[in-house]
């Protein structure tokens, strides 16, 4: 049996190719080899490979390595204007305003990003950055504990809050892991959500099972029933 390695790796970009596939006895030709190394899918492959090995080489990283410095600091103020606005829990339409002010004060940020729409995109990416950031630490974390609780937010829609502890450093560390809604406000429905976004936090049953040592709730008759 004889198939491409490379494709192998990256099946959602190959996975009509015969090579990808597998072929074996008389099928196997150089001239069918020589037609699938120029294939789109085989090149997507082979590039996709090549920016795994070495990220640097991605289109995202080398465009930021040969961003010219003063481009890439207005950036990060801008960022840390977006994160204040998450914090401050501050509508975005207020991001315009702050870019305004700094200028203002003499620090000129550009018109390019200066909407509400910017504004959340950076808010967007710097949620990932942080969950990502997250997910490494609980991954690192020899055992941990989740804490869960059921809110309404403004809409009055039943939302679950989970957050995790786990030790860094020596030291407690309690964080708000993600927030979820409810579908249904019975004990499967909280269940479910709990499951829901412990999975998109990145963390599997395999997980849970290896390290969960303690579930924290208010003791609610539904909870206790989940």
């Amino acid at each position: 049996m004889m198939y491409c390695s490379t494709c192998r790796s990256f099946p959602a970009k190959a996975k009509d190719s015969s090579l990808f596939i597998g072929v074996s006895g008389d099928n196997v030709r150089v001239r069918t080899l020589k037609m699938h190394v120029v294939t789109s899918a085989h090149n997507d492959c082979e590039k996709a490979l090549r920016v795994r090995e070495n990220p640097e080489i991605a289109p995202l990283p080398s465009c930021l390595l040969r961003m010219d410095q003063g481009v890439k600091e207005k950036l990060i103020k801008l960022f840390n204007i977006a994160y204040y606005v998450a914090k401050e829990e501050e509508p975005f339409t207020k991001f315009p305003k702050l870019v305004n002010l700094h200028f203002k004060n003499g620090l000129n940020l550009g018109i390019t990003y200066k909407n509400d729409h910017a504004c959340q995109t950076f808010i967007d990416n710097i949620a990932k950055t942080m969950n990502k950031s997250l997910e490494e630490k609980i991954k690192a974390a020899r055992f941990f504990s989740i804490m869960s609780d059921s809110s309404v937010d403004r809409s009055v829609q039943d939302q679950e809050i989970i957050y995790v502890t786990y030790i860094e450093n020596g030291l407690p560390v309690n964080v708000m892991l993600t927030m979820v809604t409810l579908q249904h406000a019975n004990s499967q429905g909280i269940l479910d959500a709990i499951m829901s976004g412990l999975h998109q936090a990145g963390l599997s049953e395999d997980d849970l099972k290896a390290k969960l040592v303690g579930f924290g709730c208010d003791g609610a008759s539904v909870m206790s029933r989940a």
